[in-house]
């Protein structure tokens, strides 16, 4: 969910040259940071290899990163086949709806214009906890 603490894990910062956690995809999301869907998939699979290269093959955190992985990838080829995303006409009819509110509301924020995208893994918790 979190990077490793600095001081406790300076092993982890030494093996690891691109560490990223769950929070960091989140904060970027959040904040139009991926501007298309192959950058987003890209940071998803650094924390997931992260994970797998810090932790030990058998490990928890290794089972755990791996078992995310696949239903990462599962979600993303149902929501995304071959890396489009489906867009529906209720898909269209809510962005449509969405930007006519937008545009009667004061712009309140410098938006970029980014890609938002909200993602739903599944509803088991990741045991990850503090390592990735």
């Amino acid at each position: 969910m979190t990077l490793p603490d600095k001081v406790d894990y300076h092993d982890y910062y030494l093996l690891i040259k691109n560490p990223i956690a769950m929070d960091m995809i989140s904060h970027r999301i959040a904040s139009t940071y991926y501007k298309s869907l192959k950058e987003l998939i890209a940071d998803f699979n650094l924390m997931f290899d992260n994970a797998m290269t810090y932790n030990e093959d058998g490990s928890m955190v290794y089972g755990d990163a791996t078992h995310l992985k696949n239903i990462f990838l599962a979600s993303l080829e149902r929501l995304a086949p071959g890396g489009q995303l489906k867009v529906t006409e209720a898909d269209n009819e809510m962005a449509s709806r969405l930007h006519q509110e937008k545009r009667k509301r004061p712009r309140e924020s410098n938006d970029s214009g980014g890609l938002k995208v909200r993602l739903n893994l599944g509803s088991k918790k990741s045991k990850l906890g503090e390592y990735d």
